[in-house]
């Protein structure tokens, strides 16, 4: 009997069932068979993204730079799926020291993205 080989989206199945139980995100949106990047956009099966919102920083139980280390150490638990994070969005808040007449800014990133693609095993 042959194996059926995994697809990119059966992969993509298994890992967003790994990401939908993580307290820090809010929402995911995915895309596969396709990527977009600064130089271009990439079709084949064999990619995807996934663009993913977090919660507001102070319900937060990881920081930014902690949740794309998080994810990324899910896809592990998902073989032939390769995958690396980078923040993408963001908003300025202004705070304003007391010690200080101008206000300070504060760059919150709620957005991540997940650029995808199978390994060649």
């Amino acid at each position: 009997m042959a194996l059926i080989p995994e697809t990119a989206d059966s992969l993509v199945i298994r890992y967003e069932k790994l990401l939908g139980e993580d307290k820090n995100i809010e929402r995911f949106q995915t895309v596969v068979g396709k990527q977009e990047n600064a130089w271009g956009v990439i079709e084949r099966p064999s990619v995807g993204q996934i663009s993913v919102r977090t919660v507001e920083p102070e319900k937060r139980i990881r920081t930014t730079l902690e949740e794309m280390k998080y994810v990324t150490d899910l896809a592990k638990q998902v073989p032939g799926l390769i995958v690396r994070t980078s923040p993408v969005g963001f908003s300025v808040r202004q705070i304003r020291h007391r010690s200080r007449s101008k206000p300070a800014a504060t760059i919150l990133i709620r957005s991540l993205l997940i650029p995808i693609r199978l390994s060649r095993t």
